[in-house]
């Protein structure tokens, strides 16, 4: 049931894009964490200092560029 989570195609990345999203030193924490993890990561195991809103833009954001997958959960989203 992932058809609120949008995702762009490999054909669809766009440099800007994907720049602009990693500009954020926390969005680039993220992609780090996931870069070094051995498999899917839920939010709630990213130690961002930022409220709950925050964080769910900067998934947003990431996911945008086409930097993360996410699956929905229920009430989480698995991140890879």
């Amino acid at each position: 049931m992932d058809e609120a989570l949008w995702h762009p195609d490999a054909e669809d990345f766009e440099l800007n894009r994907v720049l602009a999203a990693l500009a954020d030193p926390h969005r680039r924490r993220v992609v780090l964490q996931l870069a070094r993890a051995d498999g899917p990561c839920l939010c709630a195991t990213f130690s961002l200092p930022v409220a709950k809103a925050t964080r769910t833009h900067h998934f947003r954001v990431l996911r945008g560029a086409g930097l993360i997958r996410q699956v929905d959960l229920g009430n989480g989203r698995s991140n890879t």
